[in-house]
């Protein structure tokens, strides 16, 4: 079963203002869900420590941040 969990990544340590009220929605609507959030360096660093070199070396050789959210995600649910 897939750990009850609201993941969200951005490229900075906070995320931007515009997004709070939709994170406090997402708690309210889903109170047994945790919520965590990742910048870019720690989802390098999940990646980094989780996977093997070569996942590593991919993911780092994604040309946009946008491929690598989408590859740190895929990953974060496996």
């Amino acid at each position: 079963m897939i750990p009850k969990i609201i993941w969200q990544t951005y490229k900075t340590a906070r995320p931007p203002e515009r997004a709070i009220k939709n994170i406090k929605s997402w708690t309210t609507h889903n109170p047994h869900h945790k919520y965590r959030y990742s910048n870019d360096q720690q989802c390098e660093n999940f990646i980094r420590d989780y996977f093997d070199t070569n996942f590593f070396s991919m993911y780092k050789s994604l040309p946009i941040g946008v491929m690598k959210a989408d590859v740190w995600r895929a990953a974060v649910v496996y």
